[in-house]
């Protein structure tokens, strides 16, 4: 198998973002070795034997954001029942909290 040579063509290519889909993370810290030393790289795996799963899906959801990932995270929650949450202040209350 020639992952290095793969990985650092996918890297020449323009690609900056690695994503695992697996049951360890062994492949991302290959890829991890073989870019060092690249700022520009996100190598995160999606699963983890040491955290609970949906802990680290939403880190890693997270961390795919924060690169730049364009995804839908409402259909993470598509079939669940969730009650509405509203983040803003009263209108009374918020206006206090503008600059003067």
């Amino acid at each position: 198998m020639r992952f290095t040579e793969t990985i650092q063509r996918l890297y020449e290519d323009g690609y900056r973002v690695f994503l695992e889909v697996g049951p360890s993370g062994n492949l991302t810290s290959f890829v991890g070795d073989t870019l060092r030393g690249k700022d520009d790289v996100l190598a995160v795996s999606s699963n983890s034997r040491r955290k609970p799963a949906m802990a680290h899906l939403h880190q890693t959801l997270a961390q795919l954001f924060a690169a730049g990932v364009d995804f839908e995270p409402a259909r993470l929650f598509a079939h669940r029942k969730i009650a509405d949450l509203t983040c803003w202040a009263s209108s009374s209350r918020r206006s206090s909290w503008r600059r003067a």
